[in-house]
């Protein structure tokens, strides 16, 4: 298996694997949390489970969470794409992950390992999300789709840390207008008028990457069918729209989780 190493920040490490057939290896002893979604293909995780060998297939559109200690193996048909983010863990407090369904939000505790069969989906104006793993303490996956001509609000986080890694399609991206991320809205609406922002506009193609900070404003404009995995920190309603041309604004919008499917 290749890994192509997307960022590594001080809370996560993100990275794309590819299959190359040969990785029928011992198993290994993870170090810290993750999550691996299967983009394209097939894989087979190996994993010692109470005593126990298991072999467990994970089809296109699935994934699974290791926690510290579980000895696994990842293997990815060849030709195979994942995509993974790990999280060093600290202390001995039980890891939490958030579930938020058509049963509410919730946190659970993980257990040693699971498997992710039906991701959470967002409808958005522009396309999609897909909430493949969040937790409190660490890190979020996501997939995020956005049709052609569409774009996202311009915004930035108060504290939100995210990686963007563009799949497939293209984009052009408004990334690096650095706000103080405690401004209020009210003196961002007005600092940012007649700011040119189109000076911060990069055009993106698939392989590229790029990483927003708390406080930095930016936008994804679909130039093509874009389609694009994200890795971040926990705090997901922590957006502060400057503009959106559906006139959503900051924070959580209630009505795109409505039809969001189970895990």
């Amino acid at each position: 298996m290749n890994r192509k190493l997307i960022d590594k920040t001080s809370r996560y490490c993100f990275e794309k694997l590819v299959g190359t057939g040969y990785d029928h290896g011992p198993l290994e002893m993870a170090k810290d949390l993750s999550t691996t979604f299967v983009h394209s293909g097939e894989a087979v995780l190996s994993l010692e489970s109470k005593g126990n060998l298991e072999n467990i297939k994970i089809r296109e559109g699935q994934g699974f969470i290791i926690s510290p200690g579980i000895l696994y193996n990842f293997n990815p048909n060849n030709g195979a794409v994942a995509y993974s983010v790990s999280s060093e863990i600290g202390g001995e407090s039980p890891i939490i992950e958030i579930i938020d369904d058509q049963k509410g939000k919730r946190e659970v505790v993980l257990e040693d390992w699971k498997i992710i069969k039906n991701p959470k989906r967002v409808s958005k104006p522009w396309g999609h999300e897909l909430w493949i793993s969040w937790f409190r303490d660490y890190h979020v996956l996501k997939q995020i789709g956005m049709n052609k001509g569409n774009q996202s609000s311009l915004q930035f986080h108060r504290e939100k840390l995210e990686t963007n890694y563009l799949e497939s399609g293209h984009a052009d991206v408004i990334d690096g207008y650095k706000l103080d991320p405690q401004t209020s809205e009210q003196e961002v609406q007005a600092s940012s008028k007649g700011v040119d922002f189109d000076k911060f506009r990069i055009s993106m193609s698939p392989g590229d990457h790029w990483t927003s900070d708390a406080g930095v404003v930016h936008r994804v404009i679909a130039t093509e069918n874009y389609l694009a995995y994200e890795t971040s920190t926990p705090e997901l309603d922590d957006v502060i729209r400057i503009s959106d041309v559906t006139g959503r604004g900051s924070g959580r919008i209630k009505e795109e989780h409505k039809t969001g499917r189970k895990k």
